[in-house]
């Protein structure tokens, strides 16, 4: 099924407020603090594309130990989201092609199609990577389909590294519906979390 990576839906994260942060604008100054904290770069579902707004914060207790004044806050708030489904199809541009592998992306996606991942049925690949039902030829910047075999997420890092199978020129239409951060219509845009706990930050996650 062809989907756009990208969702809006609700995650969650804690965040450090200094003492000279608390004052009659805390909650904007809290967005700003969180965005610098989670913006463009991966949790451990996914790329953080853009953070909308803060739903809800909780502050944690004061311990005695703590001698600076900070106050800790768990957040959740609302943001797009990147992640790639396995086994779904996706549309990607082309930015590296070789002998060996080809190398596309859309927004922080990166994907790595090898020489064996290519559809012969569609692709001549001894051919310059041949497309025999157009007859025209792979070229830098195309927009193509790609069917999601894998993907790693790592924490902090500002790429989601996925491995796909290379099935067909995208059309313009699909390029237009599903290419870049457009909302897919297709999936859940709503997490199933039911609160805010410790179990819930960030902690490094591979797929």
């Amino acid at each position: 099924m062809l989907v756009s990576p990208y969702k809006n839906t609700t995650q969650y994260t804690k965040i450090q407020m200094k003492p000279h942060m608390m004052n009659s604008d805390i909650q904007n100054i809290m967005k700003l603090v969180l965005r610098k904290k989670v913006e463009k770069r991966c949790n451990r579902h996914g790329f953080i594309d853009a953070v909308f707004r803060i739903e809800n914060f909780i502050e944690d207790d004061l311990r005695a130990e703590n001698l600076s004044g900070c106050a800790n806050y768990d957040i959740s708030y609302h943001c797009r989201l990147c992640i790639p489904i396995e086994e779904s199809i996706i549309i990607a541009q082309v930015k590296a092609i070789n002998q060996e592998l080809i190398l596309a992306a859309n927004g922080p996606i990166m994907i790595f199609i090898p020489k064996d991942n290519i559809d012969t049925k569609v692709w001549d690949i001894s051919d310059k990577f041949l497309n025999k039902k157009d007859n025209v030829n792979l070229k830098l910047n195309n927009y193509i389909k790609i069917l999601v075999v894998n993907k790693r997420i790592n924490q902090g890092d500002h790429q989601i590294k996925v491995i796909g199978n290379l099935l067909d020129f995208a059309t313009e239409d699909e390029v237009s519906n599903y290419y870049g951060s457009i909302i897919s219509t297709d999936v859940n845009t709503e997490t199933e979390d039911n609160g805010i706990s410790e179990n819930q930050s960030e902690d490094n996650y591979i797929i």
